[in-house]
């Protein structure tokens, strides 16, 4: 059974709903914001997953399969567009993820990747020092 880092994605989105207020964002205004994150720490957690027995950080696996990121690209392209076209902001009723609130919802999704890439290692490595202690005790 492996361990995944579910509750850091179901919070992560909400951890700056607070700081929407404080910036003065009305309720509605924090809607995009939160899509937003919520569309870049499922990204985060595909390209975690996806590799869940090794790293994320080398060349083969971020090349991955070119259907994911044919993917990927494809619904970052329909968050922007029902975000900042204003035809789909009057259909969908969003507003647009001002610039500041955007580059907070791609920090987060590299602090999180980092985090849990970092776990990932972490596990892996006291996996293969357990086998390897177990494997010395058999000996």
């Amino acid at each position: 059974m492996t361990e995944q880092p579910a509750g850091l994605l179901l919070t992560a989105p909400h951890a700056q709903t607070g700081d929407a207020v404080l910036t003065q964002l009305a309720t509605t205004g924090s809607g995009p914001v939160i899509a937003a994150k919520r569309l870049v720490l499922e990204t985060v957690y595909l390209f975690y997953i996806r590799n869940i027995y090794g790293t994320s950080l080398r060349w083969d696996a971020v090349k991955g399969t070119p259907v994911i990121w044919a993917t990927v690209i494809s619904v970052t392209l329909a968050q922007f567009a029902i975000t900042y076209i204003p035809a789909l902001q009057r259909i969908f009723g969003t507003e647009p993820v001002p610039l500041v609130e955007g580059i907070k919802v791609v920090a987060i999704g590299v602090v999180l990747f980092l985090v849990i890439e970092l776990e990932k290692q972490v596990r892996l490595r006291l996996r293969r020092n357990r086998k390897t202690i177990v494997a010395g005790v058999v000996d």
